[in-house]
């Protein structure tokens, strides 16, 4: 049996069993998908112990170790490379091939925003592995230029030098006074699992906006909720894993592009 992990913590609040579960059986797959919950400190063990199982063929990363995996990686490709961030990993001939699919996973969840996007502000909360390629994907969409707010703001600084002059890195204390101008505001953090937690406020949020929370379990957090409330667009984070997973099968089982969709 082919065998696939999902390497991160916490993972309790993950899908992606249940929908690689049916992409393999899509695909005539006799294959399992298991979550592995790994922290920093154990990730290299953990490598060395799926290096070890033939029947291993890939693993996907989630946080806090999408950018901490890139030191074991043999191969990584151009996207990956740019990110800075590998959220899937292709096991073959005992090497370790890097990809992103959160970026087109992402890319593609927004598609029916885009007239929206284009042309105008987006906030991104987050600066990690799972934000660099949520705003390289809002640059390539060619918004006007797209704020960064994290709890440390030399992270944010990192992102400008990555992907140039239309990220601005704001503080968390000065969102308030940059939110009134942006068209879609989105949470790449993990605040929000606790469904009581949120990084914004009501009283910053217009019905005009539209409010995207990368968290997808539990289905509506409190990001989501005041976005509701207020009558703006509101979208988790399940399209996303969807589409990188449909991607990652593709890597995975190269060749299956048009039979998996």
């Amino acid at each position: 049996m082919d065998k696939f992990y999902l390497l991160g913590y916490p993972l309790s609040h993950s899908y992606s069993p249940k929908i690689y579960e049916k992409l393999f059986k899509t695909l005539n797959k006799v294959a399992s998908y298991s979550l592995l919950p790994t922290k920093c400190e154990e990730l290299e063990e953990r490598i060395l112990w799926i290096k070890l199982d033939k029947d291993v063929l890939g693993f996907n990363l989630t946080q806090p170790l999408k950018e901490e995996v890139i030191k074991y990686i043999d191969v990584l490709d151009e996207l990956s490379k740019e990110i800075g961030s590998v959220n899937t990993v292709l096991v073959k001939d005992e090497k370790l091939y890097g990809f992103n699919t959160d970026y087109t996973g992402f890319k593609k969840s927004i598609e029916p925003f885009l007239n929206e996007i284009e042309g105008n502000t987006a906030l991104v909360f987050g600066s990690g592995g799972a934000a660099k390629p949520v705003i390289k994907a809002l640059v390539d969409v060619n918004v006007k230029s797209v704020f960064v707010a994290n709890r440390t703001f030399e992270k944010a600084l990192k992102i400008k030098e990555m992907f140039g002059n239309k990220v601005i890195p704001v503080k968390l204390e000065e969102v308030e006074s940059v939110i009134s101008g942006v068209k879609i505001v989105i949470n790449a953090t993990t605040v929000g699992l606790n469904e009581n937690e949120t990084m914004i406020k009501s009283e910053w949020i217009n019905k005009d906006m539209i409010l995207y929370d990368l968290i997808y379990n539990p289905e509506k957090t409190e990001f989501l909720r005041i976005g509701a409330k207020i009558g703006a667009k509101i979208k988790n984070g399940y399209d996303m894993l969807y589409f990188q997973c449909l991607e990652n099968v593709k890597i995975w089982y190269g060749g299956f592009n048009a039979q998996v969709s």
